[in-house]
């Protein structure tokens, strides 16, 4: 029994020395977070259309849904807005039962996505929409198209910002950086809650009123942020 614990102090002896030599041989490092972001005018709109019909007889539902997205796809057609850039859904249909009486209603629904590349039409664009019947504008969202492109710049600035930082640091302590041990990007929190993306693209003063007139792109702001480790000499 002695000569077993005498073993076990040997052994922690041992594991504690070959601790304190690896952190004898280990370089220090420096970690630091480079954050960059670059102001962009959004150039495209993506829009979603809903096009909506109730009637008692579902044929006569189907048919007025039909016309409808004629119409639209028309009116998107005279503005220049090629095919590639629309989307349609699948017809959905639904039977409704309302809550006071037996009476039985259907209803006809289909959704038409598509992509504008020249804002200055919005205005003109939605005052025909809006006179289609059934047909809804439900959202409108503002882009660049050159995101992905963006994307990587403002990646590429967030390092720079990173290796300056570090450098500046190392400097004040009269020693230097060395070689990236680790290199990470970090999502972007907006408010509290993390984005899907790791580029962050956030919008901002955009100004959509229901008044035409005070229509406003605003700036897009893509932005990214990356965590480096550097070894330091």
């Amino acid at each position: 029994m002695k000569t077993l614990k005498v073993f076990f102090a040997l052994l922690i002896f041992i594991l504690s020395f070959d601790i304190a030599i690896s952190q004898q041989d280990r370089n220090p490092i420096v970690e630091v977070t480079g954050t960059a972001s670059i102001s962009v005018t959004p150039d495209i709109m993506k829009w979603t259309i809903d096009i909506q019909n109730d009637n008692d007889n579902i044929q006569e539902a189907k048919t007025k849904n039909d016309n409808t997205i004629i119409k639209v796809l028309s009116i998107l057609r005279t503005y220049k807005i090629e095919e590639k850039d629309i989307r349609t859904g699948g017809i959905r249909m639904t039977k409704r039962q309302y809550k006071y009486g037996e009476e039985k209603k259907f209803n006809v629904s289909n959704t038409i996505w598509f992509t504008l590349d020249d804002i200055s039409k919005y205005d003109l664009l939605t005052n025909d929409l809006i006179k289609i019947e059934d047909a809804f504008i439900t959202s409108t969202v503002l882009e660049y198209s050159k995101a992905i492109e963006t994307r990587e710049q403002a990646r590429t600035n967030a390092l720079n910002v990173a290796k300056e930082k570090a450098t500046k640091m190392a400097e004040t302590l009269g020693i230097t950086i060395g070689r990236p041990l680790l290199i990470t990007e970090e999502p972007i929190y907006d408010w509290g809650y993390p984005q899907l993306t790791q580029n962050n693209v956030q919008n901002y003063a955009v100004d959509m009123p229901s008044s035409s007139q005070h229509f406003n792109e605003g700036i897009m702001k893509i932005e990214s942020k990356v965590k480096v480790v550097f070894e330091l000499k």
